[in-house]
């Protein structure tokens, strides 16, 4: 069962998650995605290196977290929004393990 990990990303700022998946996944590379909602348009892909040492981590750019706009929908004053869904997927061969999953927070940029 994917371990449960909401996670905030700053937009217009790097963001880099470290994330601990055990020994047992060495090797194994790794995929992450951020979608509206399960299903929905892709809002990222993260950047993540294979497993080593029994982790890896989720990355994006600063270029990246800028290109995300605020919703419509989220009040003027609203610097965290609940902005998604994202899981990670460890990969070697055909054997897929769904590690961490969950919501996703926008807090936004003032300064750009």
């Amino acid at each position: 069962m994917a371990t449960q990990l909401d996670i905030v990303i700053e937009q217009g700022a790097t963001f880099s998650k470290p994330l601990t998946v055990g020994v047992a996944y060495n090797g194994y590379s790794v995929r992450a995605t951020w979608r509206k909602y399960f299903g929905g348009q892709i809002l990222a892909q993260f950047t993540c290196p294979d497993v080593s040492a029994g982790a890896t981590s989720l990355g994006l750019t600063a270029a990246q977290t800028s290109e995300i706009y605020r919703p419509a929908w989220a009040g003027a004053l609203d610097r965290s929004i609940k902005y998604g869904v994202y899981d990670v997927e460890l990969i070697s061969g055909a054997t897929v393990v769904r590690s961490h999953q969950g919501t996703v927070y926008l807090s936004a940029e003032a300064s750009a």
